[in-house]
């Protein structure tokens, strides 16, 4: 049971974050539906979102989807945090392919893309040893935009675990000195010896 809405949005802000702090989810949840179908003037994506990150504290990954599909029916616009923390729900509750369906979609939607979301996406394909998924994702989101150092060892690391040493050397030698963190140095690594090919290991 959530009570009396608060009057205010910034109050009703306040009170889903000390939700959040206190590691009541549902409650925050049930609270935001509760001013939607009551206070819809109360809400925007700020409150949404909060709500979201507390879904994905705590792995409620269905209920974050849920919420972020229905953002739009109320005219609510997600944005890269909303995604983000959906794609963080998924991760944390090992749902690689929600976790790429909705990076794909908010690729696909006019939302500026966001390197936290790309990499909650890739770190559930990783974990969840999808390779060739950490692969796909990785070049779609290089299309726009360059992934940080942690993605591009995974991308590289992904390679050399499907036997694409030579794919895996050559990603890590077009990589940009940014993007060459100890991460991608020892995916490199591994793919050249994989590949037994020691002078590229020695390099």
């Amino acid at each position: 049971h959530t009570g009396r809405l608060p009057p205010t949005p910034h109050a009703l802000r306040a009170r889903l974050a000390n939700d959040r702090r206190a590691k009541r989810a549902m409650h925050a949840h049930d609270m935001l539906y509760h001013a939607l179908a009551d206070a819809p003037t109360l809400v925007s994506a700020i409150h949404c979102n909060i709500v979201l990150a507390a879904l994905s504290d705590v792995a409620e990954w269905q209920l974050a989807l849920v919420l972020l599909e229905h953002m739009a029916t109320v005219s609510i616009t997600p944005d890269a945090y909303s995604y983000s923390a959906a794609i963080c729900a998924c991760a944390r509750a090992d749902e690689p392919d929600a976790a790429v369906r909705t990076f794909k979609h908010m690729c696909a939607s006019d939302v500026a893309k966001s390197t936290v979301a790309f990499n909650s996406a890739l770190m559930a394909c990783q974990r969840a040893g999808r390779h060739s998924l950490v692969v796909a994702i990785h070049t779609l989101y290089s299309l726009e935009l360059q992934p940080d150092a942690w993605a591009s060892g995974a991308a590289v690391r992904a390679l050399s675990q499907l036997g694409q040493h030579g794919r895996a050397f050559a990603l890590y030698e077009s990589l940009e000195p940014s993007q060459r963190g100890a991460h991608a140095v020892s995916a490199a690594l591994n793919a050249a010896t994989r590949a037994r090919r020691w002078d590229l290991a020695a390099a």
